[in-house]
């Protein structure tokens, strides 16, 4: 049993006690020497000259940006698609393409051989928070820990 958890954060709920720590962008991400490595930041309409991987069309990562990139009205940029975040790691590596993923999710894919600039125009974050019922109160060691790890999204974020 679960005292809390760490995730994307969603509408508010009146089961769950949600406290926003850090917004997670998504960014462009390539391996080295790619032309994009000169620029700072990339628009959302820039990515349509390019060979754009994308994380599968029912994840909520994907949903959330086809949702502002609809809302913005900009063409989807996708070339194609992956079910998995190592798939997508790998095509990368391989400069089969550049990819679409949130900021955090790269590095906690260990790609530190890739490179990534944020995108703008729109900008579209993931919102990650700390979770727990409502109905119940944190144990001690729970209770430290949550402290940390909200210090810790905080400074990432």
């Amino acid at each position: 049993e679960a005292e809390f958890g760490i995730g994307v954060l969603g509408p508010p709920s009146a089961e769950l006690h949600a406290e926003h720590c850090a917004d997670d962008p998504y960014v462009i991400a390539f391996r080295a020497g790619h032309a994009l490595q000169k620029r700072r930041r990339v628009g959302w309409k820039d990515l349509q000259a390019w060979r754009v991987v994308a994380l599968r069309s029912t994840s909520a990562n994907r949903q959330q940006i086809d949702e502002a990139l609809a809302a913005a009205g900009i063409a989807s940029p996708w070339f194609d698609e992956v079910e998995h975040l190592s798939s997508m790691l790998g095509l990368l590596r391989g400069g089969v393409g550049i990819g679409v993923l949130p900021r955090l999710a790269l590095h906690a894919g260990a790609a530190v051989d890739l490179l990534s600039r944020p995108l703008h125009s729109p900008d579209v974050v993931r919102r990650i928070g700390l979770l727990k019922r409502r109905d119940t109160r944190l144990s001690r060691p729970a209770e430290d820990l949550w402290d940390m790890l909200r210090q810790q999204l905080m400074h990432h974020g």
